[in-house]
């Protein structure tokens, strides 16, 4: 699996996250309508995908008698609700429920317009405020034996302000910044390369009001995602998948969720083309 593409997949989902800081608006909720069949929940349709979702919001089910498990997701570069999972259809409904679907998370302090930038720019580069550039630093990995099992890279973010109160508006971009990068491992993507399993910030510092009405606030952030799904086997003709559901790479470097695996799973490079196989052999769809 090449830990550039992986990177590479992680950063534009942050990137995407990044632009979703819209300041007050708050964005609008999401709603769906369920259908129902031998009491079970047997489809959803989404009426309207909602806004500025920054991460997969709760279905609640009200009424209709019966209980079911259902789970949203948003998609990366969507900032609404792009599916509905049915987990379990469950049982006992009599009548079509209500579906709730959580509203977007508060509203947050900036309002960056989408300048977001992942390229690092100095002041003088800036005509609109505020903006957000990012840059990455060196990838490091944690070994078990002969295996990487995760990779960990540092984010160093950048955001500029212009403003009368340069210094209250750094702190509230900061703010921001740091309500997406702690919510960045909770996004779920078919273009992730890997699961990411911790994201959080490791500093912040201001100038302080130097260049007032200018304002510059740095973010230092960690992300650790998990590379134990993926190993090569001994034939360099497949990619092994060692445990449950995960991410799967095609020879062109496109990547495949794998919702529902039967048993262990490999993926046959043939021709150029990613084959997904159970390991009776029997192809899987995705």
């Amino acid at each position: 699996m090449p830990s550039l593409a992986a990177k590479t997949k992680i950063l534009n989902a942050l990137k995407t996250q990044l632009r979703l800081i819209q300041g007050a608006s708050s964005g609008t909720r999401a709603t769906a309508t369920a259908s129902i069949g031998g009491g079970a929940i047997t489809a959803v349709n989404i009426v309207n995908a909602g806004s500025n979702y920054a991460a997969n919001p709760t279905v609640r089910i009200v009424g209709g008698g019966g209980v079911a498990d259902l789970r949203a997701r948003v998609l990366n570069g969507e900032d609404g609700v792009s599916t509905v999972d049915i987990v379990d259809g469950g049982s006992g409904f009599t009548s079509v429920p209500t579906l709730i679907i959580d509203p977007p998370a508060s509203a947050y302090n900036s309002l960056v317009y989408g300048n977001v930038f992942r390229d690092f720019r100095y002041l003088q580069e800036i005509n609109d405020f505020p903006t957000i550039c990012f840059t990455t630093g060196r990838l490091t990995r944690e070994h078990i034996g002969d295996a990487v099992v995760y990779e960990t890279f540092r984010v160093n973010i950048r955001g500029y302000v212009m403003q009368e109160n340069s210094i209250e508006a750094c702190e509230s971009l900061a703010e921001d910044i740091e309500r997406i990068v702690n919510r960045l491992r909770d996004v779920r993507t078919s273009t992730y390369a890997q699961p990411i399993v911790e994201s959080r910030v490791l500093s912040i510092r201001t100038d302080e009001g130097l260049f007032e009405p200018y304002g510059v606030v740095d973010v230092q952030a960690e992300i650790t995602y998990d590379y134990e799904a993926l190993a090569p086997t001994n034939d360099g003709n497949f990619i092994l998948l060692e445990a449950g559901d995960g991410f799967l790479l095609t020879e062109n470097g496109e990547f495949l969720l794998l919702e529902t695996p039967a048993g262990v799973s490999y993926l046959l490079l043939e021709d150029g083309v990613g084959q997904l196989l159970a390991e009776d052999g029997s192809a899987l769809i995705i």
